[in-house]
């Protein structure tokens, strides 16, 4: 989902600065991505001991076979089951 920051949610209207972009719409699109963990948030309630969303961010390419210095946050992750949400956070 592609959004301006400026504009509100209607539903059901299809124009209004919120377009979805599926990987059937353009080419090429699901190519490989590097995408990384950069950060991690508590969950509440029972599942406040784990975390429960991640920060992925992908990297500036570096020049000159640098290792990348610069990361740009774009999606938090979530809507984990509680297995796969104990098995992640015992990595962090």
């Amino acid at each position: 989902m592609i959004k301006d920051p400026e504009s509100i949610y209607k539903p059901n209207v299809r124009k209004g600065g919120w377009y979805k972009l599926k990987p059937d719409y353009i080419g090429g699109l699901m190519d490989q991505v590097d995408v990384l963990v950069v950060g991690g948030y508590f969950g509440v309630g029972s599942r406040s001991h784990m975390m429960s969303h991640f920060l992925c961010a992908v990297a500036v390419p570096a020049t000159d076979g640098e290792r990348p210095a610069v990361f740009h946050s774009f999606c938090r992750v979530c809507d984990f089951n509680l297995h796969c949400m104990m098995s992640l956070s015992a990595y962090c």
